[in-house]
């Protein structure tokens, strides 16, 4: 397998778990239309590219120390129980949103994908541990123009798969109702307390 393609798989299998990415890409969608999925999904990579870039740094041993994973851990859990907050007060509203989605609203969702990807200290360990194992694994005796190629391949299949969600969520949103408006809120916001909670425990 070359090594770009590994990049795209691996990217793939990293993207695609559901998770507090994912939820909120949902509920911007109800609120934005397409610009609020792609702002979130294309600002999660930017956030996945400078972690893969720290790695490949060597500054992941920074993570070593306890306070800095500490310090991301807790903006990270903020910053998820804030969106969940969002979330719940957005079901409140008793009609889909019909509003023209502005340039503005794209650089807000892409702010929100990219604090909530380098806030999630998750990023730097997955690299650390499964990214490195795979390099190590299927490139063997990798040469540093591997290393950058299998890790162009990593950035191009992550913004492929956003460019499919953008699609896959956009299409979706047709058969939102009122009622199906209120409920993905709601589960939005619940997953989102949910992720921000299992984070928090992490730190302890």
């Amino acid at each position: 397998m070359g090594a770009a393609l590994l990049g795209s798989v691996l990217a793939i299998l990293y993207c695609a778990p559901p998770g507090a990415v994912t939820a909120e890409a949902f509920r911007q969608s109800l609120r934005y239309g397409w610009r609020g999925v792609l702002g979130i999904e294309i600002g999660s990579v930017i956030g996945d590219t400078v972690y893969g870039l720290v790695a490949m740094a060597g500054v992941s041993a920074l993570l070593r120390f306890r306070w800095m994973h500490l310090a991301m851990g807790l903006v990270g859990a903020f910053l998820l129980f804030y969106l969940a907050y969002a979330a719940f007060r957005q079901s409140r509203v008793s009609f889909v949103p019909q509003g023209m989605a502005t340039p503005r609203s794209f650089w807000e969702a892409f702010g929100v994908g990219a604090l909530m990807s380098l806030a999630n200290p998750m990023g730097i360990a997955f690299w650390v541990s499964f990214g490195s194992t795979v390099i190590a694994g299927y490139l063997h005796h990798p040469t540093v123009t591997d290393i950058w190629i299998f890790f162009s391949g990593f950035v191009a299949g992550c913004l492929l798969y956003g460019i499919g969600m953008t699609v896959l969520l956009t299409y979706l949103r047709r058969f939102v109702t009122p009622r199906v408006f209120q409920t993905v809120s709601i589960a939005c916001g619940i997953a989102l307390a949910g992720f921000g909670t299992y984070m928090g425990l992490t730190l302890i």
